[in-house]
């Protein structure tokens, strides 16, 4: 199941296009892979980390989107973005609380 965080964070280009990526994400084409790459942050699955990164090639397939539990919180159009997006993220949860760890990073975005 794929759930989108109120505290979306996304790059320049992506916020011009945020309901195409959006649908990208969500849409399954089994007869071809998105010609178009780009990178996806959710809260990790783990509880012991703070974020998994995917390209949205990961998620191509149905059974991985029914399988994991995604609370997406990022969305760039390119690896050398996500971790410049990445490095907001961190800045904004060290204003906030003053420290970064997982429990930092569930608080933040409400998880």
């Amino acid at each position: 199941m794929v759930s989108w965080n109120p505290k979306l964070y996304a790059s320049e280009e992506v916020k011009k296009h945020l309901r195409t990526y959006k649908r990208r994400i969500l849409k399954n084409n089994y007869k071809k892979l998105p010609l178009k790459q780009f990178r996806i942050i959710a809260i990790s699955s783990n509880p012991n980390n703070c974020f998994d990164i995917y390209s949205n090639t990961e998620l191509w397939l149905d059974y991985h989107k029914k399988e994991m539990n995604l609370e997406i919180v990022g969305i760039a159009e390119s690896e050398e973005i996500c971790n410049e997006l990445l490095q907001e993220i961190v800045m904004d949860i060290l204003r906030e609380y003053d420290s970064f760890d997982k429990n930092c990073v569930r608080d933040y975005f409400e998880v």
